[in-house]
């Protein structure tokens, strides 16, 4: 019997938006002191309400328009619960079964040969705070870089030959 491996894609892109996703906390984390730029909606504590960034949300219609994608009259968020180290608040806000848009696609070239990819959803999330390690094994949470803006594509395909894995990494392809 022979395999072949199949690679899919989920593309995440963070959105340049002065601030974070569900809090107006600045998104300008570069240099900052780490758990800086934060609030308690940021810091998911109880009774702190988020409000969505309207930039992010017309950013992301921009990117589903171009991926051909269709804009639903309504969309929702959700919390995603799960254990990870550097998910602080112990949920993660997305989207899952009512994005922001549905069904588009991208045209990629595959050896002369024009080939339609379907992309199943454009979307926006919250990214989780950054932890980072240092050679004494000590981890680090920097909390100034949670809850930032982050835009989702999931392309509806997997990847298998040579060709799509080459199309597939580069950044003017998605």
């Amino acid at each position: 019997m022979e395999y072949e491996p199949v690679i899919g894609l989920e593309v995440h892109a963070q959105l340049l938006t002065q601030s974070k996703m569900f809090c107006a906390c600045s998104a300008d984390y570069a240099g900052a002191p780490p758990n800086t730029h934060v609030c308690p909606v940021c810091l998911g504590l109880p009774g702190a309400l988020p409000t969505i960034n309207q930039l992010a949300v017309e950013y992301t219609i921009l990117t589903a328009l171009a991926f051909h994608c269709s804009i639903p009259e309504f969309a929702k968020f959700d919390r995603k619960n799960y254990h990870y180290p550097d998910l602080m608040k112990g949920y993660q806000i997305s989207q899952y079964d009512l994005p922001l848009s549905l069904n588009g696609y991208i045209l990629i070239d595959d050896a002369g040969v024009s080939k339609r990819i379907r992309v199943r959803r454009v979307h926006l999330e919250s990214r989780r705070r950054a932890a980072h390690g240092n050679r004494q094994r000590t981890r680090h949470a920097l909390g100034r870089r949670s809850a930032l803006v982050l835009d989702e594509a999931a392309p509806d395909f997997a990847l298998s030959r040579r060709e799509q894995r080459r199309h597939g990494k580069r950044r003017d392809a998605l």
